[in-house]
């Protein structure tokens, strides 16, 4: 992992390396995803980090990993999932996220909040949306929730693999 105060390399997937800015103000700090390229063969197995103020374990999926990853694949801008758009395409991407962090991880409204930049009672309504939503398998979301769905079952596949091979 290479740090410097902008233009922060991070390997964040198994296959792309992820070039991250830090950008501070006086309320919050933000990091957010500007390009993305091949990672070499030889580096592939550093994809998990950590980095002061967002505390993740060992054995749980990174918050940032799994967004960049989702929103990799569905070609949009993590600043504009993590950020305050209420355009449709964003929102949808975002509860999705929500549900994943919040049902499947198990992590707090509170964290999850903290991560979108949202107050928890926004992350409780966008998972009860996401629920009512999927349960009728309605046609909009379930683009995104696919998506959403199978970046976390690849991620969470690759990480018990490499646990089970360092036990």
């Amino acid at each position: 992992m290479i740090l410097a105060l902008y233009g922060l390399k991070l390997w964040l997937g198994a296959s792309r390396v992820h070039w991250l800015t830090w950008a501070m103000s006086a309320k919050d700090t933000r990091l957010f995803l500007a390009t993305s390229s091949e990672m070499p063969e030889s580096l592939s197995k550093h994809h998990y980090w950590t980095f002061p103020g967002l505390d993740f374990h060992t054995r749980d999926i990174p918050m940032l990993h799994l967004t960049s990853e989702v929103c990799w694949k569905l070609d949009l801008p993590v600043a504009e999932v993590r950020g305050l758009s209420r355009k449709r395409v964003y929102a949808y991407t975002r509860f999705a996220l929500y549900y994943i962090f919040i049902r499947k991880e198990k992590k707090t409204y509170e964290k999850v909040g903290q991560f979108f930049y949202r107050d928890h009672s926004s992350v409780v309504h966008g998972v009860r949306n996401w629920e009512d939503w999927i349960s009728v398998n309605d046609p909009v979301v379930m683009p995104y929730h696919a998506a959403a769905m199978s970046v976390y079952q690849n991620i969470k596949q690759t990480v018990q693999n490499e646990q089970s091979q360092n036990i």
